[in-house]
Order: structure tokens, then sequence, then C-alpha cells
């Protein structure tokens, strides 16, 4: 009787999502340059700073924007630490700029895909501005009212599955080593920034690592977890349950060395401590 040779059998998954498509062409090998960071905070003072700054300007505001925005601040103080790599070389970028991930809903067989909102000139901006253009920018990705969205998942329905990768090593070349826009592909200028926020907590996770992504020339992607009730304890020695926001930050040791990511966590806990001590009323 004939025994079949295949070590597994299996059939083609016939839907796949743009973003798994995307990734497929991304990565192929495991090895990168990454530094993983966790950093576990009580919320407290994050919520009452929120909730002041909300009501005051009439606008909802999330961890998100929260955590944008003392990132925007970071680099505006630390200019050597927006680079990124052109011809294995670091170049420092002019502005500070950032990717914030959002979910939307797709017309194909899965029901939500990723995508992202590129917030530019993020050190001019408030955390009220930051707010505010999210929601503008998600609401007409959503609604397929965004063209160059639009442009870039047309040109990933085209590709095929074999030339992802190359197409994608391809773009980021012509992209960044040779420093061309790519409008016609929907990308604009420097379309993933300084750095990228991406919200975990949506999906019930607390906490997770997200990959650096290398055509991206992104040098630090930073997770949120969802916020849990936790013990902890307080600089007088007592014990409290507290909300506590989960943090992680991968880096690239190419761009970021231990001497940046202290000055980064420094600078983040104080923030967390006391928003308004850092980035005042807004």
């Amino acid at each position: 009787m004939f025994q079949s040779f295949k070590n597994i059998e299996s059939s083609p998954v016939k839907h796949v999502s743009g973003f798994r498509k995307l990734s497929i062409g991304t990565w192929r090998d495991a090895y990168d340059p990454s530094v993983y960071g966790f950093l576990s905070l009580d919320a407290r003072p994050i919520d009452a700073w929120l909730k002041h700054v909300s009501e005051t300007h009439a606008v909802k505001l999330t961890y998100t924007h929260f955590i944008t925005r003392v990132l925007a601040e970071f680099f505006k103080q630390d200019p050597d630490a927006y680079a990124y790599l052109r011809f294995q070389r670091p170049h420092r970028r002019r502005h500070v700029s950032a990717l914030v991930q959002v979910a939307i809903a797709s017309d194909e067989h899965h029901k939500v895909d990723l995508s992202g909102v590129t917030l530019r000139e993020l050190e001019t901006k408030s955390i009220v501005d930051i707010a505010v253009e999210i929601r503008n920018r998600s609401v007409k990705i959503r609604d397929g009212q965004d063209p160059d969205f639009a442009k870039a998942k047309s040109a990933l329905k085209t590709i095929p599955f074999w030339l992802m990768f190359p197409f994608i090593q391809i773009m980021g070349f012509v992209s960044y080593a040779l420093n061309i826009k790519l409008k016609a592909l929907g990308l604009g200028e420097d379309p993933f920034g300084t750095f990228m926020v991406t919200n975990i907590g949506s999906f019930g996770l607390e906490v997770g690592l997200a990959p650096l992504v290398p055509y991206s020339r992104c040098g630090l992607v930073v997770a949120l977890g969802k916020t849990s009730m936790k013990a902890i304890v307080t600089p007088d020695g007592r014990i409290e349950a507290a909300p506590v926001l989960n943090l992680t930050g991968t880096f690239d040791h190419r761009l970021f060395d231990g001497f940046h990511i202290a000055k980064l966590v420094k600078f983040f806990t104080a923030a967390c401590a006391d928003p308004k001590s850092v980035l005042g009323d807004q």
C-alpha cells in the first residue's frame, strides 16, 4: 500500500490578512539585534492626569496617547536617540515621528486587520493633538477614505507570497538607503517613524513583546499591556492594591545602547509618577 512521504498533511490557507502577508514577507530568520525591556507602573498618577486633561479639553484620552506623548517628549530632549541606519551608518531624523497601530475592519475573511497611523512632527504636538489626529485618521482608514492606505492595501493584494520578501527588501532599500519616497505605493514620508506603539492590552494580554520590523528602520517598539489590579509596595513600605500598567520595549541595539535605554527608563518612570511635572497641563 502506498505510503505518503509527506512530513505534515496540510493544505494552503485560503484567506490571509494583509498584515499576515506583510509579516511573511518581512521575516525569514529569527536572528536580529533586539534588546528587550519591561516596566510595571502604578497607573494611578497617569489616570488622574489623563482625567484632568480629558475633562479640560473635552476629548477622550487613553494610555496609548499618553505613552506616545511621553516618548515624543523624551526624543525631543535627546535628538541623538532618534536616528536610523542608512548604508549601515546612523543618520539623525529632523523630526520626531511615530507609527501608532490601530485595528480596522476587513472586507475579507478576517474581520479585523492591523494598520497604523503615522504621526509626524510630534515634538510640536500636545497629547490632545495626538488623540484627535489618531481618531480622525483611524475613522478615515476604517471608512475607506484614506487614499494612502487604499494604495498600500491594493499593492499588497497584487503581490504573490513568494515575491513578498524580495519586494519588501527592495522597498526598504529604496525608501531608506536611497531615501526616495514611494508615494505610488501609498507610503508617505518616513511612514514607520522614530518609534512604534501598539496596544496589546486590547487583546487581553498583560505582557507581550513586539518584534522589530527590519525594513522600517524604526529602532523602538513599545507594547502596552492590559491594566490589572496588583499588590504594590509604597515608598513608605505599605502594601496597597493598585492598577498596574505593564509596558515592554524592543530596542535595536545598533541604535540604542545601555546608556540610551537607562535614560529612557529614568525619564519614563518620572513622567508616569508625576505626569504634570514632565508634560504640564497640555
